[in-house]
């Protein structure tokens, strides 16, 4: 298996473990903003991620992904009752192909089984072929359309969703 890219001055090969995982902080806003921008061509706004900085409400929660001083993704969902929806997940270009998006996955999913949540849902662009096939490595299937959903290029979004083993849940709160 070829290594993935190597950011200048590391000699191994980069995993998914070699990044910290850690809460989203004010202080990080702007890189994760920075970021937002050169991925997405209808990025959400900094409002859009300070929203998220709020613990408290048990609802927002948002994590970021470090290899050393450099930003490498971030992902943020929303927890409501027993729902789980992916709001946002990103990885740099130079860190891709390395099972870092599978890691921030996986973050969300070991959160929502914490929870006991039931079911997780997205929206992906209809054009966003590669990560439609991401997400269906884990298990998310097509269960709808939004017309219109995505400002730019008035593009559709196809709606997947994940349901929840509720044995699994069961066996692991006992």
């Amino acid at each position: 298996m070829a290594a993935g890219p190597q950011p200048p001055g590391d000699r191994a090969p980069l995993a998914a473990t070699d990044f910290e995982l850690r809460d989203l902080e004010p202080e990080d806003v702007d890189r994760v903003l920075a970021l937002e921008n050169e991925i997405f061509i209808d990025p959400w706004i900094r409002e859009s991620f300070e929203a998220e900085i709020r613990p408290e409400e048990g609802v927002h929660w948002a994590r970021t992904a470090w290899r050393g001083s450099r930003l490498a993704g971030y992902v943020v969902a929303w927890f409501v009752l027993d729902e789980v929806h992916l709001a946002n997940i990103a990885v740099a270009k130079i860190y891709r192909h390395l099972g870092l998006g599978g890691r921030l996955l996986e973050c969300v999913l070991d959160e929502a089984r914490q929870r006991a949540s039931r079911w997780i849902g997205l929206e992906v662009r209809q054009s966003n072929e590669g990560a439609q096939a991401f997400y269906r490595t884990y298990g998310f299937r097509p269960v709808g359309i939004r017309k219109g959903y995505y400002r730019v290029g008035s593009e559709d979004a196809l709606v997947m969703a994940l349901e929840l083993d509720q044995n699994e849940l069961e066996s692991e709160t006992v």
